[in-house]
C-alpha cells in the first residue's frame, strides 16, 4: 500500500447531500427506518447463534436481487436513500475521474461495506 501511495475520494453522501435526500422520503419510509428496522433488527439478534447467522447472510445480493428484484431504483424509498442513490455518486466520481485522467494509467479501488455496490 506505501508504494501505492493512495488519494482517498469521498464517494458519498456528504451531509447535506444526504439531508437533502433524506427529506425526498416518503413519511411512512422515514418511519421505517427510524422505528420499524430497529426493531425489526432487535427481533433478529435476540437468541442469535453462529448458526443462525450463516442461515440469516447465506443468501448472495445476486440471490436477493432476483427474488426481490431491483428495490432500490424506486425513488424516495429506503432502499433507493441506502443503495441506488448513493452508488450513483460514485460512478459519478468514477466518471469524471477517468473523463479527466484517462490519458494515464490508473488503478483505481473503492472501499465500501455494508452491501454497497
Amino acid at each position: 500500500m506505501k508504494e501505492l501511495k493512495p488519494k482517498l475520494i469521498h464517494a458519498d453522501y456528504t451531509h447535506d447531500k444526504g439531508k437533502k435526500e433524506w427529506q425526498k422520503l416518503r413519511f411512512k419510509e422515514k418511519v421505517d427506518m427510524r422505528l420499524i428496522m430497529p426493531l425489526k433488527q432487535l427481533v433478529r439478534i435476540w437468541g442469535l447463534t453462529r448458526k443462525k447467522l450463516a442461515k440469516q447472510y447465506m443468501t448472495s445480493a445476486e440471490e436477493a436481487y432476483l427474488a426481490y428484484g431491483p428495490r432500490g431504483d424506486k425513488e424516495r424509498t429506503m432502499w433507493n436513500f441506502f443503495m441506488n442513490a448513493r452508488e450513483q455518486i460514485i460512478f459519478q466520481i468514477l466518471k469524471k475521474k477517468m473523463k479527466l485522467e484517462s490519458h494515464e494509467d490508473k488503478l483505481i479501488g473503492i472501499i465500501y461495506g455494508a452491501g454497497h455496490m
